[in-house]
């Protein structure tokens, strides 16, 4: 405790870097506490997202401490954390818990450009104090969207504007793109319970899941032709009932482009059980994975108990076992 008041006291010198340093860090790295708790708190919440989003990553942390083989993971990199005394200090100026206060984090973008896009964080903070350190910016600025302050200060550390807000239910939302902080915003303001579309529904467990549509407009040199010709992706990652899981489906542009799909991953498979044809037990995992075509969509289901993959896990990483 010494050490993290000691930290705390060090990051409050720096008035005008503090509240960006403090938010990123609980954002970032926070999440990795792994504690059991109830409810469902970290689903992403669609009635944030702006209609023109592009791509979208959720980490559920309430599922994750929820799920026996994931907080156990997550468990052991918190306590390897290098960072962790920080993360607390961090949490204590923010006057956070973060084994109960932080439930989801979302980013979000409008394209694919790397360098842009937005954190949302579920997390009960006091806003207040957070508003007080970035409010000693000289460059700090307000402006209201919709009915929500939205703030806009510089920081030094990251030689640009950030803008950010507060919204109703412990969101927190951070960019350094005003717009799109001005969008979600908007998003937030309107009555609606967002995406009803069951292609971005998850399995129960999910506690990552990846989403993307207007895949062509990726500029990325020698693209893979599967996702050039997708049209939309999603992915989830989880456990439930003792079981891991991956599920991916692509929507692609017809039903010879599913099947072709379809081939290409089975081969791939193939060639990774070849590849590790002397370790049975990576063979065994791989051995649970189906893929399947239907009209314009390929699937991707990969499900294994959840003592196998941590036993391989922890041939792969040992201090995964230590106790």
């Amino acid at each position: 405790m010494a050490e993290v008041m000691k930290k705390g006291h060090g990051m409050m010198m720096h008035g005008r870097r503090i509240s960006t340093r403090v938010i990123w860090t609980l954002i970032l790295a926070g999440w990795g506490v792994s504690f059991p708790l109830c409810g469902t708190a970290g689903e992403l919440d669609w009635r944030l997202v702006p209609k023109s989003w592009r791509w979208i990553v959720h980490i559920d942390v309430d599922a994750i401490r929820q799920s026996p083989g994931a907080g156990r993971v997550l468990e052991r990199f918190w306590q390897r954390s290098p960072n962790r005394a920080e993360i607390e200090a961090a949490a204590t100026l923010a006057e956070a818990d973060l084994r109960n206060d932080l439930h989801g984090v979302t980013f979000l973008g409008l394209s694919f450009d790397p360098k842009k896009g937005a954190v949302l964080v579920r997390m009960k903070v006091n806003q207040e104090r957070l508003l007080g350190f970035i409010k000693s910016n000289p460059e700090y600025a307000t402006r209201t969207v919709a009915g929500i302050t939205v703030h806009r200060w510089h920081d030094a550390g990251e030689r640009a504007f950030l803008h950010g807000c507060f919204l109703p239910g412990d969101w927190i939302v951070l960019s350094r793109e005003g717009d799109l902080v001005d969008e979600i915003a908007t998003s937030a303001a309107k009555e609606g319970v967002g995406s009803g579309d069951p292609f971005y529904q998850v399995r129960q467990g999910t506690y990552l899941q990846i989403h993307a549509r207007s895949m062509d407009q990726l500029s990325v040199q020698f693209m893979s032709p599967l996702i050039r010709r997708s049209r939309r992706l999603t992915a989830a990652l989880g456990e439930h009932q003792g079981q891991a899981f991956v599920q991916a489906t692509f929507e692609v542009e017809g039903a010879d482009i599913a099947l072709n799909v379809r081939d290409a991953l089975v081969g791939l498979l193939a060639i990774g059980k070849l590849h590790y044809a002397d370790e049975p037990h990576y063979v065994a995992l791989m051995d649970h994975a189906k893929v399947f075509a239907s009209e314009n969509r390929t699937t991707l289901v990969w499900t294994a108990p959840t003592d196998d993959v941590l036993d391989v896990l922890v041939k792969l990483v040992p201090w995964l076992g230590e106790k």
